[in-house]
């Protein structure tokens, strides 16, 4: 019963309608699929992704972090993650920074051995650098998610994010047929604009 819409101002796509917190968290947290994702498939194409992804992005994030931010002992958050992929690696590129994960998509019994810092929220102006790698297009409600990561980070904070675009090459030319469109990992794809 879900659709894409496109919104006629800016061109983005998104869901509608949308499944609500509690449905969206029981998915994450129980579907076979997801299940699946992060017992098995993960595993199989871990050290491809952590290559060829998300050493990239942190690396990608660390050249602006170094020139921003002072000192060594950073408070970094990543929000809305669905597995905890970047929070393994982040030790390598950040070795003396605070990561933790808030809001996460994911049943933390499943990564229990990792040591993670899970929360449920961060509070203001206590975060020197946030990541939202694909977390808004996943956000049931991206602009509240933004507000909230404003409002984390301190005064000259950095946020990183990653998302697919509506107005990307795969989907201008594929439409409806671009393997993208997967709800509700895919609830929202905004365009450049």
């Amino acid at each position: 019963g879900m659709d894409y819409q496109i919104s006629q101002s800016l061109g983005n796509i998104y869901l509608s309608p949308r499944p609500n917190l509690d449905l969206l968290n029981a998915f994450y947290r129980e579907s076979s699929a997801r299940k699946f994702w992060l017992t098995e498939f993960w595993s199989q194409t871990r050290e491809a992704r952590d290559k060829k992804i998300i050493i990239p992005q942190l690396e990608w994030a660390h050249g602006f972090i170094a020139q921003y931010c002072a000192g060594n002992k950073l408070n970094m958050a990543e929000f809305l993650p669905n597995y905890w992929g970047y929070y393994l690696m982040a030790g390598e590129v950040f070795p003396e920074a605070n990561y933790n994960l808030i809001d996460t998509f994911f049943d933390p019994a499943f990564a229990k051995d990792c040591g993670l810092e899970v929360a449920d929220s961060a509070e203001n102006d206590s975060l020197d650098a946030v990541f939202l790698f694909e977390s808004l297009d996943r956000s049931p409600d991206p602009s509240t998610l933004l507000k909230t990561v404003k409002q984390a980070l301190k005064p000259g904070g950095l946020c990183f994010l990653t998302c697919l675009l509506s107005s990307g090459f795969e989907v201008q030319v594929l439409g409806k047929e671009s393997e993208i469109f997967v709800p509700p990992e895919r609830m929202n794809l905004l365009s450049y604009e």
